[in-house]
């Protein structure tokens, strides 16, 4: 079984050190998180998604701090730990 397949995206983590330095400086300024922590259970569109926590890149991009909110005690499940993604403006300020 191959670990990397045309479907997968190769590419998980920061690739150059500028993207690095860029997230590590954002993470400094303004400390909020860089990634999300998800605990799954089910496969594809029937999949259950929690957040359980939040992550923040090291300076030197080589790990990451771990912040969890609950541990999961089933082992019905994984860990999956995202880029965050910036919330659009619209949900800001509630309705028109």
């Amino acid at each position: 079984m191959a670990l990397l397949t045309a479907d997968r995206p190769q590419r998980v983590w920061p690739s150059t050190k500028q993207e690095i330095a860029t997230m590590a400086n954002q993470q400094t300024t303004n400390r909020t998180p860089t990634h999300d922590i998800c605990h799954v259970r089910g496969e594809g569109k029937n999949a259950f998604w929690t957040k359980i926590g939040a992550a923040w890149i090291h300076e030197d991009g080589q790990g990451l701090n771990l912040s969890l909110d609950f541990v999961p005690t089933s082992n019905d499940g994984r860990l999956v730990i995202r880029i965050r993604k910036e919330k659009a403006e619209s949900t800001k300020g509630g309705a028109a």
